[in-house]
């Protein structure tokens, strides 16, 4: 049934999923990243993508504000509650040749974040020359590295007065996001990540990006074919075998976008300081007993999140990366039917970001939606109240 945000949405069981620990005997987690840190796996429901909508190609953009920092300027989108407030602050930042409207909007416009963006001022970063049909930057512009987006997301942070937020990133937008955690961490309350890769590029990534940087620079009038076919596989992962025709049409969608909506020139310029990017020098500093030692400073020191699909070509690196953060502090998630976690499975993507922040201490009503999809699960909602913190607690997810 299609709502107001041209969303298809399809009959869904209730959640389930399962919470286990990476030095545990079940044979299913033989392959997850060791240490006492908790895993989380959902176990496969019916939740389809939202591949019907003109998200990606709507030109009402909303709310904007173009920010000028000192590595370059930055386009800001807002949604829920208005810039000066003082409600608590979340700020996203998308992954490679995609921006606000292709990462985040329609995830953001589903009933399952109604909850979360009643509560909070959301802030979406787009990187320099990734706004929808953006003219080609100016041949003498310097584009940031990935250190240097960090720092232009703490000058937006202090542009908007934010004296905290918690980080939503997505791939290239998670590495930025983890970068400034590092360096400021009082600044970043919670991080709640993709695809997340901390290392620098591999061989085999620095070929690829090698050649989708040839084919871009001929600047050529349509789109390089090759190119749109890596990031649909960089976002999707492998597509046919089992995965469903869901999978197939936003796979087709993306490729409108890559096509139409994207700037070569200011895409190259994109990759090239992705795969120039620098190792984050995290790791672990544990005692013989297991223990995180008193004084250790060379990991992240705030809670996180880090999810992944397992159709994702990204498990590996999701993996070395939740190898070096603290085991108390971190929660590693891989989602199953899901190679794009926030577009395939919008509803296990909400539900554990609504439990992470429930975490941090925030209190969130659960969204009662009026869609038609759900009955069974409205009735059983119907009368419940704001959530208990301990709720998070209850599942052991941290």
């Amino acid at each position: 049934m299609e709502d107001e945000n041209n969303l298809i949405c399809s009959p869904t069981s209730e959640l389930d999923f399962e919470v286990g620990f990476a030095n545990g005997n079940n044979p299913e987690y033989s392959d997850k990243p060791q240490g006492k840190g908790p895993i989380v796996q959902y176990q496969s429901v019916q939740s389809r993508p939202l591949i019907t909508r003109d998200c990606l190609f709507d030109e009402r953009t909303g709310d904007c504000e173009r920010v000028v920092t000192p590595q370059g300027p930055l386009e800001v989108y807002y949604s829920g509650l208005q810039p000066g407030s003082s409600s608590p602050t979340i700020i996203t930042f998308h992954d490679i040749g995609l921006d606000y409207l292709s990462n985040f909007k329609s995830f953001f416009s589903s009933p399952a974040m109604s909850s979360i963006e009643g509560k909070f001022r959301v802030l979406h970063v787009t990187a320099p020359g990734m706004k929808p049909n953006s003219p080609d930057l100016p041949e003498d512009f310097q584009y940031p590295s990935m250190e240097a987006l960090s720092e232009s997301v703490e000058y937006i942070c202090h542009h908007y007065g934010v004296s905290t937020f918690v980080g939503l990133g997505v791939g290239l937008g998670a590495n930025v996001l983890v970068r400034l955690a590092f360096r400021r961490p009082k600044l970043v309350e919670g991080l709640i990540l993709l695809n997340s890769t901390v290392s620098t590029a591999s061989w085999v990534e620095w070929a690829y990006h090698k050649k989708n940087l040839k084919s871009l620079l001929k600047k050529s009038l349509k789109f390089p074919e090759s190119v749109s076919e890596y990031l649909v596989w960089y976002h999707l992962g492998t597509l046919g075998g089992d995965r469903c025709i869901d999978s197939m049409s936003l796979a087709s969608i993306y490729r409108q976008h890559f096509g139409t909506q994207v700037n070569q020139n200011n895409l190259s310029l994109l990759i090239q300081a992705y795969v120039t990017r620098t190792e984050v020098k995290l790791a672990r500093d544990l005692a013989s007993n297991g223990k995180t030692m008193y004084g250790a400073c060379r990991t992240l020191k705030m809670p996180v999140i880090n999810m992944v699909g397992d159709q994702s070509p990204h498990v590996d690196a999701t993996v070395t990366f939740n190898g070096k953060l603290d085991p108390a502090r971190c929660t590693w998630m891989k989602i199953q039917d899901a190679g794009m976690v926030l577009e395939e499975q919008p509803l296990k993507a909400a539900e554990a970001i609504r439990l992470f922040l429930q975490g941090l201490g925030y209190t969130l009503r659960t969204a009662r939606s009026k869609s038609l999809c759900q009955p069974s699960v409205n009735a059983l909602t119907s009368g419940v109240d704001d959530l208990r913190i301990g709720d998070s607690q209850n599942l052991n997810l941290f």
